[in-house]
Formats: C-alpha cells, sequence, structure tokens
C-alpha cells in the first residue's frame, strides 16, 4: 500500500516547490482551513472533496503492469482556496484581483513542474474556477475557488495502516486499562443478523 497519498503527495512538492521558489506563502491542509481565512497574508487552502463534499469517482486501471498492479483509479476531487491579498491597496478591487490570479499562476506552475507519479503524464486536472464574492464591502483582498482532481491508484495490497495505529496507542491508555479487571466469563455476546 502507498505510504503517500497522491494528493497528500502532490501537496508536499507544491509546498517544497514555494519554498524552492522563497515564495512566502502559507499552504494548509484540511476541511477546517477554509474557515479561518488568512486576514493579513497570501494563502492557499487545499481541502479533500468538492464544496458540496463530493470526493471523486472511479475510472479503472490504468497503467497496468506496475508492481504491486493497479486494480483500480480514483479521480480524487479536491478544492484549492487561492487568498490573495495586496496590503500597499486593501481598498483596491483591482490591485487584490491582481494579487490573487498572480499567486493562482504560482500555484498552478509549482504544480505544473512537480507531476505527482515523477513523469511528463500530468495526472492533475482543474474542473472549474469560481471567485468567491461572499464579502462586497470591505474584501481585504480576493479568494479564487479551484476545483480539480488527481488520480489515486487503488493498488492490488494489502492495507496495513491499522498496524501503525496500534503502535501509535497511547502507553497511559495501555497503563490504564490494564489496572482494570474484567470478567467476561458471565458476558454475552449478541450478533445481530444481518
Amino acid at each position: 500500500m502507498a505510504e503517500t497519498l497522491a494528493l497528500e503527495k502532490l501537496y508536499n512538492d507544491v509546498v517544497a516547490r514555494f519554498t524552492a521558489d522563497s515564495l512566502d506563502v502559507s499552504n494548509v491542509f484540511g476541511w477546517s482551513q477554509r474557515r479561518h481565512r488568512g486576514a493579513q497574508q497570501n494563502r492557499i487552502c487545499w481541502e479533500p472533496g468538492d464544496p458540496s463534499g463530493a470526493a471523486g469517482s472511479l475510472i479503472g486501471a490504468k497503467r497496468p503492469g506496475r508492481n504491486p498492479r493497479p486494480i483500480d483509479t480514483l479521480e480524487e476531487i479536491f478544492t484549492v482556496y487561492i487568498e490573495g491579498r495586496n496590503l500597499t491597496s486593501p481598498e483596491n478591487e483591482q490591485a487584490q484581483y491582481k494579487a490573487t490570479m498572480q499567486l493562482f499562476m504560482a500555484w498552478r506552475r509549482a504544480v505544473y513542474l512537480k507531476p505527482i507519479d515523477g513523469n511528463d503524464r500530468q495526472l492533475v486536472k482543474i474542473k472549474s474556477m469560481a471567485w468567491l464574492v461572499d464579502q462586497t464591502v470591505r474584501r481585504h483582498g480576493a479568494t479564487l475557488r479551484a476545483v480539480c482532481t488527481v488520480e489515486l491508484m487503488i493498488p492490488d495490497s494489502a492495507y496495513t495502516a491499522l498496524d501503525s495505529v496500534d503502535a501509535a496507542v497511547d502507553p497511559q491508555f495501555d497503563a490504564d486499562r490494564d489496572d482494570e479487571t474484567e470478567n467476561t466469563s458471565d458476558t454475552e455476546i449478541i450478533v445481530p443478523p444481518l
């Protein structure tokens, strides 16, 4: 099973590209990040799924012959919120537009230069883009939303993540559990019918 998934590899590669290009832009990942709009900074929020919550669709196995072999491909949806700000002219909407579009172009370049599977195939597609216009007065920046997809191979290999979860169990929790005495001889386990 792949240790790094396609979306997280893409995110890490873009962060690395921004660092290499000396771009001081915060990249954040997760569903809760969008609610915390960066008040005084340019930033990019990466969120799995689209605004409706859709995760993607299966499109069949691609590029057979790999090891492990692909049994399916998930065209995984993710959304990027590009928040640009020109702090020298916070009330100038043209300046906010320009700052956001320049940040979008830097993000797109980073995605283009760092194909996630190490070859020239681009597995990232931008499906739609929209300006967020929920705030029309004193917006102090602009936000561009891009709904994208990335191809995630589903391999024919055992899922082993549960082993790593067990290894990360809090030792204090185990110590507390060992102190408890359990009497399971009188316990009846009832399994509901399927």
